[in-house]
């Protein structure tokens, strides 16, 4: 066999070029974006553990991810249990003594007293809806 170090060196290269590829695919489907959500981790919880794996695992209906350096809540909650997420929303809200006014498109708006605040919803992931909420206001997991 003539060269043997040509057919290692461009059978590495295929499967690097492949690895490359697969990862900019995955990236592109999932979306930088939610991949970075999809990896952060609940610091309050002292395992560490991913938020979708906590949803995955336990019966919590709504699990926190982080807060933003503007200081928003951002809680995540699987649509597929939770099918009425505007309920849910509303229990959550109304424990903390917030009453629900309107819905403007993917937001709610929440009154108490003089105060008003529009918890905004996204889907994420097509399995899962992000919920922001301005100023953190209210906790609204378990």
């Amino acid at each position: 066999m003539k060269n043997p170090w040509k057919i290692a060196f461009f059978g590495l290269a295929g499967v690097v070029i492949l690895g490359v590829t697969a990862v900019v695919l995955f990236v592109n489907r999932v979306g930088f974006d939610n991949l970075k959500l999809l990896f952060t981790l609940n610091q309050t919880d002292s395992d560490y553990l991913m938020p979708v794996y906590i949803l995955k695992t336990t019966d919590q209906p709504i699990v926190p991810v982080a807060v933003t350096p503007e200081g928003h809540g951002i809680y995540l909650t699987d649509k597929r249990r939770s099918s009425d997420v505007l309920e849910l929303l509303k229990e959550r809200m109304n424990k903390d003594g917030w009453t629900y006014d309107t819905q403007m498109g993917s937001g709610y708006l929440f009154t108490k007293d003089q105060q008003k605040v529009m918890v905004e919803t996204r889907i994420w992931n097509s399995d899962y809806v992000r919920i922001t909420v301005p100023g953190n206001v209210v906790t609204i997991a378990d």
